[in-house]
């Protein structure tokens, strides 16, 4: 993968504040694993592309731009169009589609080497299954607390019904 430093010379005569590029760097590795980390990692891969990369994202659609000299024509085509996509906002599904799509292409536009793009599979997988996890034991959780609420309730009902009887019989 490129560094951060090829990154900041890159985007030299841009006029991006270096720390927005920072982050923005450092979230390229946390896209490519979270989209490899199923459906369950969708909110978190949407919130990440939003607010970390989309502000840096949107200046950076014009092909012509100096950033781009000597890219690869067709991996760029298809780079720019997941930035026009996503800007359509379209529906729901196109703008996921293009975000996945995107982490993709940040694989090969970054450079990722295949132990790398491993290492993300491999990470994407753990942390689909840490959601999933947390996910049945909040459901656990709510089943429990609505199985004790019905409890409750039964048992207050059958308290009111024999305060009830017993102020029949007097």
């Amino acid at each position: 993968m490129i560094s951060l430093e090829e990154l900041l010379k890159i985007f030299e005569n841009a006029n991006f504040i270096q720390k927005a590029l920072s982050r923005f760097y450092r979230s390229i590795r946390k896209s490519v694993v979270l989209s490899y980390a199923g459906r369950s990692a969708l909110p978190l891969f949407l919130k990440l592309d939003e607010e970390v990369q989309w502000p840096i994202l949107k200046e950076i659609d014009d092909p012509n731009l100096s950033i781009y000299e000597g890219t690869d024509p067709e991996l760029l085509a298809a780079f720019i169009q997941t930035i026009r996509v996503q800007k359509e906002r379209n529906s729901w599904l196109t703008l996921q589609k293009s975000v996945q799509e995107r982490a993709r292409l940040y694989e090969r536009i970054f450079d990722f080497s295949p132990q790398e793009i491993a290492a993300c599979k491999r990470e994407g997988r753990r942390f689909e299954e840490i959601l999933i996890k947390k996910s049945r034991k909040r459901r656990l959780m709510i089943g429990v607390g609505v199985g004790g609420g019905i409890a409750a309730a039964g048992a207050v009902g059958a308290g009111a019904f024999l305060w009830w009887k017993a102020r029949e019989k007097k």
